[in-house]
């Protein structure tokens, strides 16, 4: 099977790789070896940027033995711009989730959160996501404090 990309989709294609290549490895010291059947697919994609005119985006490292996006791709597509956007969209409702839960948790104690009704546990979660949005809209990180607990009461937390 051939698939025929236009100079322009291939750019795209590009970028999309930008994309998928910050989720797979951006926070990782060490590339996973369940990522490398995506890096050799990225590989084979970008060892064809010349015959797509993109020989500028892509480098080839000799001593790598490895394709890289350029900095002028990194720099020019407007991937790292929707990599942002995901990253603060995550950061929110990542921090909303959890605090949320973490109330719940204390409101109720731990072990009656799995007693709930569904719909029950959903109301009392909404209600904390709705007052943290609120709050985050309002006034973003700058009234988030730690509030230092003994070790007793802080869970998974080791003991001195």
């Amino acid at each position: 099977m051939n698939i025929d990309f236009t100079n322009e989709e291939y750019l795209k294609l590009l970028e999309m790789l930008q994309i998928a290549d910050w989720v797979l490895h951006a926070h990782r010291a060490e590339e996973p070896e369940e990522t490398k059947p995506y890096r050799g697919l990225e590989q084979k994609i970008l060892s064809q940027a010349r015959d797509f005119g993109c020989a500028d985006l892509v480098e080839y490292s000799v001593t790598q033995d490895r394709y890289f996006p350029t900095r002028k791709l990194e720099e020019s597509g407007p991937a790292m711009e929707f990599i942002g956007e995901f990253e603060e969209d995550t950061f929110w409702s990542q921090l909303v989730k959890h605090l949320s839960e973490r109330d719940v948790r204390r409101e109720v104690g731990e072990d009656s959160v799995e007693a709930l009704d569904r719909g029950e546990l959903w109301d009392r979660l909404d209600a904390y996501e709705t007052r943290y949005w609120d709050e985050f809209q309002t006034h973003g990180i700058e009234r988030i404090e730690i509030v230092e607990h003994p070790w007793h009461e802080m869970p998974n937390m080791p003991t001195a």
